[in-house]
């Protein structure tokens, strides 16, 4: 019996320890993020990629966002729509709505990536869900215009209306 307590005390320690290290290292990684947005917004690409590459390459979805935008505008790094893809939607997955958008929006235009409607309505379907008013208007629009999903009247109409860009719905008071 007291050799089972002194294992789930150690077990308890090394749990500890572990939270402990996790903390720690996400800390590094805000101080990190923190750095790279700074330079990004001094206009200092190269210290922001500098700063963004390590940490989306850890996973940080923020960071993974911001490099896929360097990159889909060639900010301190060379125009490549595939990277900036490819970034979006690692962080798309991670729930960053900003990414979900700008990935709807490589896919509608078929850039970095095989033009496909359906793949965009999918995305900015997401961002919509989560508030944002670009990707609501763009949904909408494409239920509006049957565009990657069947043409829906009363679907369009509904995102038009949860839209702060365009509301159609205030034109009818």
């Amino acid at each position: 019996m007291l050799l089972i307590i002194g294992k789930v005390s150690g077990l308890k320690y090394m749990l500890s320890f572990i939270i402990l290290l996790l903390l720690i290292a996400s800390s590094a990684w805000a101080q990190d993020f923190d750095k790279g947005m700074e330079a990004y917004d001094r206009g200092d690409y190269d210290g922001a990629f500098q700063e963004f590459r390590p940490l989306a390459k850890q996973g940080h979805a923020l960071a993974q966002f911001r490099l896929g935008t360097m990159y889909a505008q060639g900010l301190g790094v060379p125009l490549d729509y595939e990277k900036a893809a490819m970034l979006y939607r690692e962080s798309a997955e991670r729930q960053v709505v900003g990414a979900q958008f700008l990935l709807g929006i490589s896919y509608y235009h078929g850039k970095g990536v095989p033009q496909d409607h359906g793949e965009a309505a999918k995305w900015f379907r997401k961002a919509a869900r989560q508030g944002l008013p670009d990707s609501q208007f763009s949904i909408g629009n494409m239920y509006a215009h049957g565009k990657g999903v069947s043409q829906d009247h009363i679907k369009a109409h509904k995102w038009f209306c949860s839209t702060t860009i365009i509301s159609p719905c205030q034109r009818q008071l």
